[in-house]
């Protein structure tokens, strides 16, 4: 019986490279005494593909185009969960190694400030990987005896432990690292000064500093790319409380507050009322914090959310690196490698991406469908995180009707791009924040699809596409510095009947630095210029 049921299951899930993993399970399960026909029934469910029309992830379905050569791009790990990690881990006082090689501006702002934060627990020096194999290692401060704050010429300074020097963070433009450290550097009661860098000066931060004001802090903006943050009293910190917000504009208010609260003597509450954008993200915190062992509990009824955290708690997270606690792979990111290889012409695999994701971005896999673009999604044989992605090249898109950007604000452009390939009208709505990023992302968007040929326009809240097919105009110009319509653009050159030229394309390394360089190994740097090639 055991034979015959493991020939069958060897005959059929040989292809997905699994006969060894599958021997040595059947051997246990039958050791177990769990029924074959259970296994057969559990392995199926595992295989199977949870984004596409196949039930087999090693066979493409017959309509599906045929390569002999598959392209492999790897996608990068999760800007949201990096930023998350590096925070809790150091929170904890353990020793944070991050052992990936494509580093983002933003990450790196997070990173480099919490090194300079003065901690409750005495922390181990910390580790960048940035180049594979040559480590950059930061010593960080440890607080026995030392309260680890830096002074303006970067000297550190002792004084009985006492607050003797404003602490600066450069948050270059991040506005994750701005929204997030705002409460954790008042919980620790830390005078800081925050160094902000293009629009982030911009972004909306009020609602966040009103509630941090009313609860024991003083923010002034002395210069308009600067902020500061003090106790109202001398080495005064965040006073616990009740923290309420109407409808807020961000959800990394919620979350820096979740990050902070737990470390007050009392308990605390956060109140939200009416619209809650972007709640996945708030999710994700959320799992990083009871990983760390915060405890956090959150009820709803009807239009309200509350989130109530016991104070006096301790980060006790694992000391180890990143990459051992398998971050997920970006489906910011990854979204635009998608998208390339529904345009390029050739099959595109991506790997290194979370099927099941709290990521709001996790959606486009669901709007490519929709699209009519032809995908093939299937766990890892070795992580039991990450799974990837089978992007085949498709023609005659189909439009979508309304699409609700409210929770994936970041894949506008790229829903755009697709939508100009679709026959038919396409509506994006609910993505009026996407005007407060590092550009007012919808006119940006339109502007330079309008350039390139593309029949598009605003609305308050999103934009609306008539799908023309290929783009028949040209674009020069710097994609507004925003990372995201950079990324687009190049995207775009795939379909463009003239030339794609992109001045500063090192935005890009706000999130994925590694970008162009990737297109270059896909074969696709003729498509579009650059001047920082």
């Amino acid at each position: 019986m055991l034979l015959s049921k493991l020939g069958e299951l060897i005959s059929e899930y040989q292809p997905a490279g699994t006969v060894l993993v599958i021997i040595g399970f059947v051997a246990v399960t039958y050791m177990c005494g769990i029924n074959p026909d259970k296994l057969k029934c559990i392995l199926e469910r595992s295989t199977h593909e949870v984004c596409g029309n196949s039930s087999r992830a090693d066979v493409p379905p017959a309509d599906f185009p045929s390569f002999t050569h598959i392209k492999h791009v790897a996608a990068p790990a999760s800007k949201s969960y990096l930023h998350r990690e590096i925070i809790a881990a150091s929170l904890a006082g353990h020793e944070l190694q991050l052992d990936i090689t494509d580093l983002s501006d933003d990450i790196l702002a997070t990173y480099e400030a919490m090194v300079k934060l003065p901690n409750q627990q005495p922390r181990k020096n910390n580790v960048i990987n940035r180049n594979a194999g040559t480590p950059e290692r930061f010593d960080i401060p440890s607080t026995a005896g030392h309260n680890g704050v830096v002074n303006r010429k970067g000297e550190s300074e002792r004084s009985g432990g006492s607050m003797c020097s404003r602490l600066i963070i450069d948050c270059k433009e991040s506005g994750t690292t701005l929204r997030f450290l705002l409460p954790v550097v008042a919980s620790l009661g830390v005078d800081a000064e925050f160094k902000l860098h293009g629009r982030l000066s911009d972004r909306p931060i009020s609602e966040l500093n009103e509630q941090l004001e009313l609860h024991g802090m003083k923010i002034t903006r002395d210069t308009p790319d600067s902020l500061r943050i003090s106790g109202r009293l001398p080495n005064q910190r965040l006073q616990s409380g009740e923290f309420t917000f109407d409808s807020p504009q961000s959800s990394q208010f919620i979350s820096g507050l979740l990050f902070a609260l737990p470390l007050l003597e009392s308990d605390s509450v956060i109140r939200i009322r009416g619209r809650f954008e972007s709640k996945a993200y708030v999710r994700m915190t959320l799992s990083v914090l009871r990983r760390y062992g915060i405890d956090i509990r959150c009820t709803s009824a009807s239009d309200e959310w509350i989130y109530t955290i016991p104070g006096n708690q301790r980060y006790v997270g694992k000391v180890g690196t990143v990459n051992a606690l398998e971050i997920e792979g970006d489906w910011s990111n990854a979204a635009v490698l998608l998208a390339i290889g529904a345009l390029s012409g050739e099959q595109l695999r991506v790997t290194n991406l979370p099927l099941r994701s709290e990521q709001g971005d996790r959606r486009i896999l669901d709007l490519l469908k929709e699209f009519g673009i032809k995908l093939r999604c299937y766990p890892d044989t070795i992580s039991t995180l990450n799974g990837t992605v089978d992007i085949y090249p498709s023609e005659g898109l189909k439009s979508i009707d309304a699409i609700d950007a409210s929770d994936c604000p970041d894949l506008v452009p790229i829903i755009a791009l697709l939508a100009t390939q679709a026959r038919g009208r396409t509506q994006i709505y609910g993505a009026k924040r996407a005007r407060l990023k590092e550009s007012d992302r919808l006119s940006g968007t339109c502007a330079v699809l309008t350039e390139l040929g593309a029949d598009i326009s605003e609305t308050s809240d999103g934009l609306v596409i008539v799908g023309t097919g290929i783009l028949s105009g040209s674009y020069v110009g710097d994609g507004y510095g925003d990372h995201r319509i950079i990324m687009m653009l190049a995207a775009a050159s795939l379909v463009s009947e003239q030339p794609v030229r992109i001045h500063g394309c090192r935005a890009v390394a706000k999130s994925y630095p590694d970008f162009f360089k990737v297109l270059g190994r896909l074969g696709l740097t003729t498509k579009v210029l650059s001047d920082d090639d």
